[in-house]
């Protein structure tokens, strides 16, 4: 029995088009880190994103939206205060699988394992995308 939540092969075209909008909404580096912080920290209010992050209030809230209108994240109110907490931990699995290829392909390319979390990779590699 196959499993249910298994993509079918081929992919359907509608599928695609689906899954191409997914990875275009996680694409962005601020929503990156954006869903990165939130994984880890758990939810932050939006002032909290915004000292974290070192980006103006209006850029996060407008990323924060996007992310909440995809059912990434949920918002909640309390006051004034907004709130935001990942609500698709499989957002974050998207990020982190495609983070670890970017860190495979890196590391067989200068021919040295990178250490997780690495902020930094040679200068001969930054230039040019991995394969």
């Amino acid at each position: 029995m196959s499993n249910p939540t298994s993509v079918p092969r081929p992919i359907p075209a509608p599928l695609i088009e689906l899954i191409g909008g997914r990875l275009r909404l996680l694409a962005l580096p601020l929503r990156i880190r954006l869903v990165d912080h939130l994984d880890r920290q758990g939810e932050t209010n939006v002032q909290g994103l915004v000292d974290h992050l070192d980006a103006t209030q209006q850029n996060v809230s407008r990323h924060l939206r996007l992310l909440a209108d995809a059912a990434v994240l949920e918002r909640r109110q309390d006051g004034r205060v907004v709130w935001y907490r990942l609500r698709d931990p499989a957002a974050f699995g998207i990020i982190e699988g495609v983070g670890s290829q970017v860190l495979s392909a890196l590391a067989s390319r200068a021919g040295v394992e990178l250490p997780c979390g690495t902020a930094e990779t040679p200068d001969s590699l930054a230039d040019s995308p991995p394969t």
